[in-house]
């Protein structure tokens, strides 16, 4: 490159890393809400000042998310708060928006040698640089990735991407000469322990990292071919096969052996394995238009208004996806000598997409699940914008690449404009999604917020009601559209009792609570609202009796006998209704005896024991809680309970 054309790429580079900040930077105030609570905000392991080397191995741990408990995602958490004293949103927003920009530089360097693989035709340093720029500015201006960006929790989504992408350039940079010359011991193994690194700290930061090994499956068949030494290998073309189709034989052999890994998290669901590998069929196509359209009308937080594929034809839109699917993956292999680039982003993308939208008993639909898998469309764009044969030489190249970038900044813009706050982004989600139960109670609880809010600031009564009256009509049409919502009902009894008492409906809907728990499988949202419930019952500030909410709370206790958060949320109901301290140890012990590790639990039984002065007891529940914690992740949360300064230990 010469220096004239390496400083206009410098600026150009510039300019979209100024122009990307300037987009973001006016949401990084915007609320943490939902998964950044519990993980973050309440997450008393994670506030370290980094003084203590045990605090960080605590930090690191201290998710309940995913079965390795993602520490890389962790620990830069737990960073986080040490060098800024806190979590607020800037300083955990700002840190996303950083590891996106360097996402973003990765991409274009993984773009220059992707384009540079046999399969590909040869372009010139000009037009490579060219449409590298555009695969990497449209990914990183797409405005479908402002839900992982500004989603604090995301980072991990974020830093599992990173390593993946990272992984990726390191293949493809030993690929590219052993394709054209021989491959030397030491060069291999080198390569192999780099991949491996990559691999296990991409799989800590979130577990869809363990993907990069198929993910280099894809690039070897789809844009090396088995090429080695100036010449094709066909043994390493039948590797490279074996190596894309390898992990779908191994899951279906997992399934057949022992089913019960995919099916036992389908209990807590309202919907089955066949009924999410349908639905998710549809979805797959929903998150394409998103990539190529970016449409921020249809993007939202809250997609639960897709609505579940029942069957093949329940609704039709099923069938149809598949066709298509299957269609487009039969005609992507037909013309894959001519445009290899098809077949590889739309492996690339289904790979990418096989961990959270296949069978696992995931949530339907979460637009963060794109952030990697857009890569390989954001490749595809790229080359489509800036081929020749587009413009026919008519107009210059750069104007289709520009418009497209302008409105790319434009939608990025005025979709971080929404996520600046927490009613901007309940108002957008609700105008977009007017048929999700979420985005009215999202809306609703904003609503509230601003109600509690005005109160402080001495809201006249007029305005008071009129807000309330907004907050408990939203609810009322989250139940219309759903008679089984427990969310709206829970909403209604609380709104109704506080602030509604004459209308005389709390009754009426207790009931009809009562009769949609009955043979219910709980969800975690009806559990968390239910809490909710229990919680305003021992406050006094929901109009049940307390003998009917514990006869409730009985019953799904007996349903649920292994659900520790209803066991918790009995012990909190005997707590605020001043019960004897053997009827509020009594569920507590249950819990421990059901998981022995969960902290809560614990934290709460030794407080127990010292409020009736038994310090003995207290001690004895932390021997056997650090029996089943052989690595004493719990140490930084059970010194703070023997600590002279905490006032509920002997009180």
């Amino acid at each position: 490159m010469m220096p004239s054309s390496f400083s206009k790429y410098c600026l150009l580079s510039g300019l979209i890393v100024f122009f990307a900040v300037l987009a973001y930077g006016n949401a990084l105030n915007g609320p943490l809400f939902f998964d950044d609570l519990p993980n973050l905000t309440q997450n008393e392991p994670l506030k370290i000042n980094g003084a203590e080397f045990d605090a960080w191995r605590s930090a690191a741990y201290s998710s309940g998310a995913g079965a390795l408990r993602r520490p890389v995602s962790m620990l830069s958490f737990a960073a986080n708060h040490a060098v800024f004293g806190a979590f607020t949103p800037f300083s955990l927003k700002a840190v996303n928006l950083v590891i996106h920009l360097l996402i973003a530089a990765l991409v274009y360097y993984l773009s220059l040698a992707i384009f540079r693989t046999p399969a590909l035709p040869r372009k010139s340093i000009k037009d490579l640089q060219l449409v590298s720029m555009a695969a990497a500015v449209i990914w990183l201006l797409h405005p479908l990735h402002v839900s992982t960006v500004l989603y604090s929790i995301q980072r991990m989504a974020q830093l599992s991407t990173l390593f993946v992408v990272f992984g990726l350039s390191v293949f493809i940079h030993y690929r590219l000469q052993w394709a054209e010359r021989a491959a030397y011991a030491g060069e291999m193994f080198a390569a192999g322990l780099w991949l491996l690194l990559i691999t296990l700290l991409a799989t800590l930061s979130k577990e869809n990292g363990a993907l990069l090994p198929w993910l280099l499956a894809v690039v070897e068949v789809c844009l090396f071919r088995g090429r080695w030494r100036g010449s094709q290998s066909r043994v390493l073309v039948c590797i490279g096969w074996a190596a894309l189709l390898l992990p779908l034989l191994l899951m279906s052999l997992i399934f057949m052996i022992k089913p019960g890994l995919f099916t036992a998290g389908y209990q807590a669901r309202d919907f089955t394995l066949s009924e999410r590998l349908f639905t998710q069929v549809r979805i797959l196509w929903h998150y394409l238009y998103w990539l190529c359209v970016p449409d921020i009308r249809a993007m939202g937080f809250q997609h639960d208004d897709i609505a579940i594929s029942r069957g093949f034809i329940a609704p039709i839109g099923t069938l149809l996806s598949l066709l298509a699917l299957v269609l487009a993956l039969v005609m992507a292999f037909i013309v894959r000598r001519r445009y290899p680039l098809i077949l590889f982003s739309l492996f690339f993308f289904l790979v990418a997409h096989v961990m959270e939208s296949s069978v696992l008993a995931l949530e339907m639909v979460y637009e963060h699940r794109n952030y990697l898998p857009s890569i390989g469309i954001a490749l595809l764009l790229a080359q489509i914008l800036t081929s020749r044969k587009l413009s026919r030489n008519k107009v210059s190249v750069y104007f289709p690449v520009g418009c497209v970038f302008s409105v790319l900044l434009l939608m990025l813009v005025l979709r971080s404009q929404v996520w600046s706050g927490q009613m901007s982004l309940a108002q957008a989600n609700l105008v977009n999604h007017p048929t999700s139960s979420r985005a009215q109670y999202f809306y609703a609880t904003a609503l509230l917020n601003r109600y509690v809010q005005g109160q402080e600031a001495g809201m006249s009564e007029e305005e008071s009601r009129s807000l309330m009256v907004d907050i408990r009509q939203y609810h009322l049409q989250m139940l219309q559209r759903s008679r089984d919502d427990v969310l709206a009902l829970v909403m209604l009894i609380y709104v109704d009792s506080y602030y509604f008492p004459g209308l005389g409906k709390t009754e009426e809907w207790f009931v009809l609570l009562e009769e949609k728990l009955e043979g219910r499988v709980l969800q975690a949202t009806d559990v968390t609202a239910l809490t909710l419930l229990w919680g305003c019952v021992g406050s006094g500030d929901c109009d049940v009796p307390l003998s009917r909410a514990r006869a409730l709370l009985n019953n799904l206790i007996s349903a649920n006998p292994a659900n520790v958060r209803l066991l918790i949320a009995d012990y909190h109901l005997l707590a605020s209704t001043r019960a004897t301290f053997e009827a509020r140890i009594s569920p507590l012990e249950k819990a421990a005896n059901i998981d022995p590790r969960h902290p809560s639990v614990q934290i709460y039984r030794v407080l127990e024991m010292g409020k009736a002065n038994e310090v003995g007891a207290m001690y004895e529940i932390v021997r056997k809680w650090l029996e089943h914690d052989p690595n004493r992740w719990a140490l930084p949360v059970i010194k703070p309970l023997f600590s002279p300064a905490d006032k509920n230990v002997g009180s």
